[in-house]
C-alpha cells in the first residue's frame, strides 16, 4: 500500500502544544480521565478532493471525587456513558497539519453491539522496555500503574481468564517474549510476576515478534472460544507495513482478536502499524498517552478498570460520520491505493447533579480526546 504522509506531517506540531487537565496528585484514581476505544473504520464514499468515513467508538471514564468518599473502593467510581451522552454532547475538532484540510462532524448515533455470549481467554502482553517499568521507585505514578492492573485482575470473572506475558528485545528479561503466568492461574500470581518484570526491562520494542509467539501461545493454550491478546505498549517499533499485515494475517487464520493500548504519545505513534493490528483482526485500539509530558497512567489506568466489559462488548458504541475536505491545490489528492492518517480531537460534554459519596458523579465538562487513526482508499 502507498502512503500519503502530507496529512500526517499533521497534527504534530499543534498536538504538541497541548496542556494535561489538572490532576490532583495525592488522590487515586485522580479527579477523572477519559478515553476513546475505536473498534472500526469506514470509508462510506469519497471523491479526488473529499472523504466522508464512519467511526465506531467507545467512550472509557472514571471519576473520584477528590478527598471525599475515601472508604470507596475506586472501581466503584467508573462510569459508562455509552448509554448517557446524547448526541448534542459532542464537541469536534480535527488537526489537518498544514491546515489544508478541513473535517466536519456530520452526525453521531449510538448502536447497541451484540455483547459477547462467549467467555473469553485474554494474554495481557506487556511492553517492558527503555524507562518503562510497571513499577519504579522515582515514579510518583507507579503504584498507580499497578494498581490499575489488579482491578482488572480482581474484577475478571470466571469463566473468563486471562494470562500475562511481557516482550522486549534483547534486554534484561532474557528473551523477546516471556510468558509469566497462564490461563487460570490465580491473579495474586499475575501481580508476583508484574513486579518481577518491571526489574527486568530493557531493549527494545519487538512487538511483531512477541505477537508471532503470543498468537501460538494463545492458540495452544485459551481454554474459552474467544481468543484475545490486549498489548499494552509505550514506544514505537520501527517496522515496515507489510511485517504488520502478515502479523494481522496469522491472528485472522488463527482466530485471535488483538487489542491495541498504546502509551505513547499520539503524536509520535505508530498509527499505521497499530490500526492493522487492532481493527483488522476486530480489535479496538486506544491512544491512551499522555496529553503532555507526563507518564501515561491516568489513561491506562481508564483503560485497565473497563478492559473486563471492552473484551465482553458490553458497551455501546457511537457510530460517528465525518468528512475530510481537502482544500490544497492538488486536483486529485484522495486515490485509491493509499492510506491517509488522520488525528482527530473530541470532546463531550454533560451537565448533571454531583453526587458526592454515590457511585455516580457528573461532570459538567470532559478533557479532549486525541485520537489517532487511518483510512484506506
Amino acid at each position: 500500500m502507498k502512503y500519503r504522509s502530507i496529512l500526517s506531517a499533521l497534527v504534530i506540531v499543534a498536538l504538541s502544544c497541548a496542556e494535561e487537565s489538572e490532576t490532583n496528585p495525592d488522590s487515586f484514581p485522580p479527579l477523572g480521565r477519559d478515553e476513546v476505544a475505536i473498534r472500526s473504520v469506514n470509508v462510506i464514499n469519497f471523491t479526488p478532493t473529499k472523504v466522508e468515513l464512519e467511526l465506531k467508538l467507545n467512550l472509557l471514564y472514571y471519576y473520584r471525587y477528590g478527598g471525599f468518599c475515601l472508604d470507596k473502593a475506586w472501581g466503584d467510581y467508573v462510569l459508562n456513558y455509552g448509554d448517557k451522552l446524547p448526541s448534542s454532547a459532542f464537541q469536534f475538532d480535527a488537526f489537518d497539519g498544514d491546515f489544508d484540510y478541513q473535517t466536519e462532524l456530520k452526525s453521531v448515533t449510538r448502536q447497541s453491539p451484540n455483547p459477547s455470549t462467549q467467555a473469553y481467554s485474554a494474554l495481557l502482553l506487556v511492553e517492558n522496555t527503555l524507562d518503562f517499568p510497571l513499577t519504579q521507585l522515582e515514579d510518583p505514578y507507579s503504584n498507580r500503574r499497578f494498581e490499575a492492573l489488579n482491578y482488572f485482575f480482581l474484577k475478571n470473572q470466571s469463566p473468563n481468564n486471562f494470562a500475562l506475558a511481557a516482550f522486549g528485545k534483547n534486554g534484561k528479561m532474557g528473551s523477546d517474549v516471556k510468558f509469566c503466568a497462564g490461563f487460570n492461574e490465580p491473579w495474586q500470581t499475575y501481580a508476583s510476576e508484574a513486579i518481577k518484570l518491571s526489574e527486568m526491562e530493557g531493549g527494545t520494542n519487538n512487538i511483531l515478534d512477541a505477537l508471532t509467539k503470543s498468537i501460538d501461545y494463545v492458540v495452544n493454550n485459551a481454554t474459552n472460544p474467544n481468543k484475545a491478546i490486549v498489548v499494552l505498549t509505550h514506544t514505537p517499533p520501527d517496522y515496515p507495513y507489510s511485517k504488520y499485515l502478515e502479523v494481522v494475517q496469522k491472528a485472522i487464520l488463527n482466530k485471535v482478536t488483538i487489542h491495541i493500548i498504546d502509551l505513547n504519545y499520539h503524536g509520535e505513534t505508530e498509527i499505521f502499524g497499530f490500526n492493522a493490528l487492532a481493527l483488522k483482526t476486530g480489535g479496538f485500539y486506544i491512544s491512551a498517552g499522555p496529553a503532555g509530558g507526563s507518564y501515561p497512567v491516568f489513561g491506562f489506568g481508564a483503560t485497565m478498570v473497563q478492559l473486563s466489559e471492552m473484551l465482553n462488548r458490553q458497551y455501546q458504541e457511537y457510530v460517528m460520520r465525518i468528512e475530510i475536505k481537502y482544500t490544497g491545490t492538488d486536483p486529485t489528492y484522495f486515490e485509491t491505493g493509499y492510506i491517509y492518517p488522520h488525528i482527530i480531537q473530541m470532546g463531550y460534554f454533560k451537565t448533571n447533579d454531583r453526587t458526592d459519596c454515590g457511585t455516580k458523579i457528573f461532570l459538567e465538562e470532559f478533557e479532549y480526546n486525541f485520537i489517532p487513526y487511518v483510512f484506506s482508499l
